[in-house]
C-alpha cells in the first residue's frame, strides 16, 4: 500500500510578489468599542466585497504580560494568513483585517502610560514581536485604517452594548483607560501619516463611504473582509 504525502506549504514572503501583496492587506484598528466589528459586517453587504473566514481563539488571560505576548503571536499568524491569501488574489483586490500589530503597539504603550506595565516589560514585549516577525520571515503590515470617533460617542456605544446583555470586556468599564488607548492611537497616526488613515465618522454609511474612497485612492477595485469566527467555549468576556 502506498501513501501519498504532500508537505504543508510554506509561503515565501521575501519575493517581490509578496512585498507588493503586503500593500494590499489593510487593518481596521482603534480603541475598543469604536465599531470595528460593525463596520466589518457592513462591508460584507457590498457586492464588491467577499468574506474570508478566520478563526480567533479568545483565551481568558488575566496576566497583562501574557495578554500582550498572546496578541503578538495571534496577530503575526493572522497577518501571515492574510498575506498568503492576498498573494492569491487579483492585483487590485485588498484584504481588510480586524486588528493587527498596530493595536499591539497602542495597547502596550497605554498599559505603560497607565502604570500597569513597567518600561522594561514594554521593551521585552516589543522585542518579542520583532523576534516573531523576523523569525517567521513575515513583513509587518504597512497599511492601517484607525477608527477614532469622539470619545463621548465611544463611551455611549460601550454602555449600550452592556444594556443589550453583552458582557464587559477586559477593563472596559475604565474610561480613563479608553481615553489613554485613544491617545496612543492618535500619537501613532501623527507619526505614521503615510500608513494610517483615520476615520472619525460615527454613522455607518459615512464609514463605509470612507472605506470606498480609500479603495479608490489606492486604485483598488475589490476587497475581501476577514470575517472572524469564534470557537464556542473558547471566547471569553475578557475581550481582545
Amino acid at each position: 500500500m502506498t501513501c501519498e504525502y504532500t508537505p504543508p506549504k510554506v509561503f515565501d514572503f521575501s519575493t517581490k510578489k509578496a512585498l507588493e501583496a503586503n500593500k494590499r492587506v489593510v487593518y481596521l484598528s482603534g480603541p475598543h468599542g469604536v465599531g470595528k466589528s460593525t463596520l466589518i459586517e457592513d462591508l460584507k453587504q457590498f457586492d464588491m466585497g467577499r468574506v474570508k473566514e478566520q478563526i480567533a481563539h479568545m483565551e481568558g488571560l488575566t496576566d497583562n504580560v501574557s495578554r500582550q505576548l498572546w496578541r503578538n503571536a495571534l496577530h503575526c499568524v493572522e497577518h501571515r494568513e492574510n498575506l498568503a491569501y492576498a498573494m492569491s488574489q487579483p492585483p487590485k483586490s485588498v484584504v481588510i483585517g480586524d486588528r493587527c500589530w498596530l493595536d499591539d503597539v497602542a495597547y502596550v504603550n497605554t498599559c505603560v502610560e497607565m502604570g500597569w506595565l513597567d518600561a522594561p516589560y514594554r521593551k521585552g514585549i516589543f522585542d518579542n514581536a520583532e523576534f516573531q516577525y523576523t523569525l517567521s520571515l513575515t513583513p509587518k503590515p504597512e497599511r492601517f485604517i484607525v477608527l477614532l470617533p469622539p470619545i463621548e460617542w465611544n463611551i455611549e456605544r460601550i454602555e449600550e452594548r452592556w444594556t443589550e446583555g453583552i458582557a464587559p470586556k477586559w477593563c472596559e468599564k475604565n474610561f480613563t483607560y479608553l481615553g489613554a488607548v485613544r491617545h496612543s492611537f492618535e500619537q501613532l497616526a501623527s507619526k505614521m501619516p503615510d500608513q494610517i488613515t483615520v476615520i472619525n465618522e460615527t454613522d455607518r454609511k459615512g464609514r463605509v463611504d470612507k472605506i470606498k474612497k480609500w479603495l479608490n485612492d489606492h486604485d483598488l477595485e475589490d476587497f475581501i473582509v476577514e470575517g472572524r469566527t469564534y470557537i464556542e467555549g473558547v471566547r471569553s468576556s475578557v475581550g481582545s
